[in-house]
């Protein structure tokens, strides 16, 4: 019972500081030694207009209790709509680190920059936020692709 308790307020801890998070799936186990919260089939994230789908998630806490990484995977589908920025995409996995406002996208990456226009696909993808850059690596069967529209003159 004491168990219960403590990852109750663990999973409580994760949702009370900083901005609004909502997680919905099937399952839920919290691990208040590993400091971990994972969450099982059909996981729906949400914050703000963002939006993120995959079968399974974890959250990862630092020793405040705020999450310090999130990892999803399988058939990972996002929209995030952040900081004047408008993005969609999928991967096989996406993980997010909140502090430095970066996204580590792999396994047939693909990001469209709405607002821009353009579309990116590699097998692996950085993109950090903050400094409006992105580092992308694609394997030898299957190179990077970068498609973006010319404005008129």
């Amino acid at each position: 019972m004491t168990k219960k308790i403590i990852s109750l307020f663990l999973l409580f801890s994760i949702f009370c500081v900083g901005e609004k998070i909502e997680i919905k799936s099937l399952n839920m186990e919290a691990d208040d030694f590993k400091k971990e919260v994972h969450f099982n089939g059909d996981v729906k994230i949400k914050e703000g207009k963002s939006r993120l789908d995959s079968n399974d998630a974890v959250v990862y806490l630092d020793a405040q209790n705020k999450a310090k990484e999130y990892k999803a995977t399988g058939n990972v589908v996002f929209y995030i709509n952040k900081d004047g920025n408008e993005y969609k995409g999928k991967a096989g996995e996406v993980r997010y680190f909140p502090n430095t406002n970066i996204y580590h996208l792999s396994i047939n990456a693909e990001v469209e920059d709405i607002i821009n226009k353009r579309v990116l696909t590699g097998n692996k993808m950085i993109l950090d936020m903050n400094k409006k850059q992105v580092k992308v690596d694609g394997k030898k069967n299957k190179p990077i692709e970068f498609i973006f529209e010319t404005k008129d003159k």
